[in-house]
């Protein structure tokens, strides 16, 4: 079949060609009952965050701790971060607790959507002696990524790291961890406005 459909717009009309039909490679087409624009690859329009699934870069997960207490650790040993106050989590996939809650382990951010998110932290150190200092990601309760070292005597550090780190959407989850070598009074510092010690992350790409 052939022929054509008159669209009526308020400053006239067009024509939408009607080719014949091809059941090989007709494509079906569903128009929503609602007001809007139609955006295809050509198309100046713009497409808004609420306009996106959950699932995509753009509208995924996103988070931003830090440490609002600060914190004693014991020495040469990798010591979790706890950081227990929220700027922002709009998937509620951060756990701020020290224990596990919901799958999530302590101080650890599980998003629900798979993808690669940006992760960066910083621990802000301090001692009467470092010695060497540095912060970790850990990936599923084992460390993945350290970031910069002290290696020399300073009675305060902060090692920052970053990275795009692969997540699976269901178990893989991310924590982040200081270490400090010698010294009395070992800990994490923290602040805000600056923050010293802190946590984020946003999904970047979907799987």
């Amino acid at each position: 079949m052939s022929g054509s459909t008159k669209l009526m717009t308020p400053g006239g009309g067009g024509l939408i060609l009607t080719p014949a039909s091809n059941i090989a490679s007709d494509v079906t087409v569903n128009i929503p009952p609602v007001n809007g624009t139609l955006v295809n690859t050509g198309s100046t329009a713009q497409v808004s965050q609420s306009m996106l699934a959950s699932g995509v870069a753009g509208n995924g997960p996103a988070f931003f701790v830090y440490l609002a207490t600060a914190q004693a650790i014991g020495l040469a040993s990798d010591s979790p971060v706890a950081m227990t106050s929220v700027v922002f989590d709009t998937a509620s996939r951060y756990n701020a607790t020290g224990s596990a809650v919901g799958g999530i382990p302590a101080y650890s951010f599980l998003p629900n959507v798979a993808g690669y998110y940006q992760i960066d932290g910083q621990v802000n150190m301090g001692s009467s002696a470092l010695g060497y200092a540095f912060g970790t990601l850990y990936k599923n309760g084992a460390s993945y990524i350290r970031g910069g070292q002290l290696n020399g005597t300073a009675t305060a550090f902060s090692s920052t790291v970053s990275a795009i780190i692969y997540f699976n959407g269901t178990t893989d989850y991310i924590t982040l961890y200081g270490q400090i070598g010698t010294g009395t009074s070992p800990g994490f510092t923290t602040g805000t406005a600056p923050y010293n010690t802190y946590l984020s992350g946003c999904l970047v790409r979907s799987a």
